[in-house]
């Protein structure tokens, strides 16, 4: 029985796409289906054609009909995003050399969405508030990108009180950079089972669903329709890895990201050559040169949209922010000073990809620079066997 997903219809309003597909039997073990397949944004996208619409969709469900070996049949797609799939897809069989990437994208219509006449460069990021977004908006302000944030990545819907802090953060950015702003919400993490594709993939690809096979693009998708209906042209996700992390497994990178095309819209995947502790210290060193009030927003583990300060992504960053010199209580962070101890003790960190800069951080400068002497015990830790 062939294995496919159709997309039955595209719903575009004001401010909204909705999809309406159905999928095989043996594919619906994948989905969830009794979830509506909906996108809202923040500013009017009533303008754009189907075929761009067709892209958040696209770029949601072709992971899955690869390594399902399944096909997607639709009305119409743009021209440049379509031939740009296979080098996408080259992006994943790299990366999974023990995984088969089939399956196939069947539309009845190509259409042509490039604008021979746009002569101005205009730019969009996606920003979250982390230290990734910051560095990506800092080292390209000059050109004055709108802000793009997804509700429905890491801030569930019910989080309602996580959302509005989110937003007041951004909020604050946006004024502070002199930024526009586009709100996105999705609920393109709902329509598919995150456990059931997991399964499918974990034991060979040694990563879960979400972050090695789909937030990449997955997010990406969602930028393209606000950026067709604006007229902007670049499109910037920030690096999550760095160029020296080795035997890196993750669905945004630059062999998947920089090959995201759609019109004459093109995707930059930003910062690979820097590790997330060079960008720790860019992002401190202009929020506070610049006097410029603002936290960092890291924690994935906490309810309400706060850094809960205690996991170990909040605690990696408060230390790395220590390192550089700088206070993270300046930043959004409530360091419990015995309980990152203690932590830190338990847990082998000091060898992991992301601890490796700031532990050299701390050896090359020693004890001469400014650190809170309640984190000096970091000293006697990386001097462990």
């Amino acid at each position: 029985m062939e294995k496919k997903i159709v997309l039955n219809k595209i719903i575009i309003n004001k401010n909204s796409i909705e999809y309406e597909f159905s999928v095989s039997d043996n594919l619906r073990k994948y989905f969830n289906l009794n979830e509506k397949y909906l996108i809202e944004y923040s500013n009017n996208i009533s303008d754009i054609p189907e075929s761009i619409a067709v892209i958040p969709f696209l770029s949601n469900f072709l992971p899955i009909a690869w390594v399902t070996n399944s096909k997607i049949y639709v009305e119409e797609v743009d021209k440049t995003f379509f031939n740009k799939i296979k080098d996408i897809k080259s992006g994943y069989k790299k990366m999974y050399k023990n995984i088969n990437f089939l399956g196939k994208l069947i539309s009845k219509k190509l259409v042509e969405n490039i604008d021979e006449k746009v002569s101005t460069i205009k730019s969009a990021a996606f920003f979250s508030g982390g230290l990734d977004s910051y560095a990506t908006l800092i080292r390209n302000f000059e050109v004055k990108p709108m802000l793009i944030t997804i509700l429905g990545s890491d801030i569930e819907f019910e989080d309602k009180k996580g959302w509005g802090e989110v937003k007041n953060l951004i909020s604050d950015v946006s004024k502070e950079f002199g930024l526009d702003v586009c709100y996105v919400k999705s609920s393109f993490r709902r329509v598919t089972d995150y456990m059931t594709l997991t399964g499918l993939v974990e034991k060979r690809a040694k990563d879960n669903w979400w972050h090695g096979f789909q937030h990449g693009i997955g997010i990406i998708g969602h930028g393209i329709p606000i950026c067709f209906s604006q007229n902007i042209n670049n499109l910037y996700i920030a690096s999550s890895f760095c160029i020296s992390d080795k035997n890196i497994k993750c669905a945004s990178y630059p062999t998947i990201d920089n090959n995201f095309e759609a019109g004459s819209i093109k995707t930059i995947h930003d910062s690979f050559e820097l590790n997330r502790q060079d960008k720790a210290k860019i992002v401190c060193e202009f929020l506070q040169k610049n006097k410029m009030n603002l936290d960092i927003r890291v924690c994935w583990e906490s309810k309400g949209g706060k850094n809960c300060s205690k996991c170990e992504k909040c605690i990696r960053t408060i230390m790395g922010i220590y390192s550089e010199g700088y206070d993270p209580r300046e930043f959004g962070f409530a360091p419990d000073y015995e309980y990152i101890k203690n932590f830190f003790e338990k847990n082998d960190l000091k060898n992991g990809v992301f601890w490796k800069p700031i532990i050299k951080n701390y050896i090359d400068k020693g004890k001469k620079f400014y650190v809170d002497s309640n984190v000096n015990w970091i000293y006697k830790e990386i001097n462990k066997e």
